[in-house]
């Protein structure tokens, strides 16, 4: 392998750590809403649980992925932490102000996944550009569910 080949599946490793750190985040505060929630809200506890698997999915892609580059996962929340984009808190009392919260927070990692499919791409990694666009479409969908929930509050 030369050291261009090298160095691009270190840049793809990393990147991926970042889908991976803001995932954990995400998934957290997902989690929270839903520990919160009014249990007579069959809609929005829908959508949050469909959300979990999705990211719970998303997470173990994306490091079965990192390790098949060569490269290693967080190993500890302080790592995830220091490494998400996103907040590591929601406050789940205020209803349309954290799913809008949360709504964000999923557009970032929709970004983040899209930008690190076109370095892939660049990089001629095809397996990775189609393990994260082929979660794009879910995850825009939940994205927009959760966008729907918070106006209509």
């Amino acid at each position: 392998m030369t050291e261009n080949a090298k160095a691009s599946r270190n840049a793809i490793a990393a990147a991926l750590t970042r889908v991976i750190a803001d995932g954990f985040m995400l998934r957290f505060q997902t989690e929270a809403l839903l520990w919160n929630l009014d249990q007579t809200d069959r809609t929005r506890a829908a959508i949050l649980q469909r959300s979990q698997s999705f990211l719970d999915e998303l997470i173990l892609k994306a490091a079965l992925r990192i390790q098949m580059l060569g490269g290693r996962s967080p190993q500890s929340l302080q790592q995830l932490g220091a490494l998400s984009s996103l907040s590591d808190s929601v406050d789940p009392g205020s209803g349309s102000a954290a799913l809008a919260h949360l709504a964000l927070a999923y557009a970032a990692l929709s970004r983040g996944c899209r930008m690190v499919a076109m370095i892939a791409h660049a990089d001629g990694d095809e397996i990775t550009e189609h393990l994260l666009r082929v979660r794009l479409v879910p995850l825009e969908d939940i994205l927009s569910r959760l966008d729907q929930l918070a106006r209509q509050e």
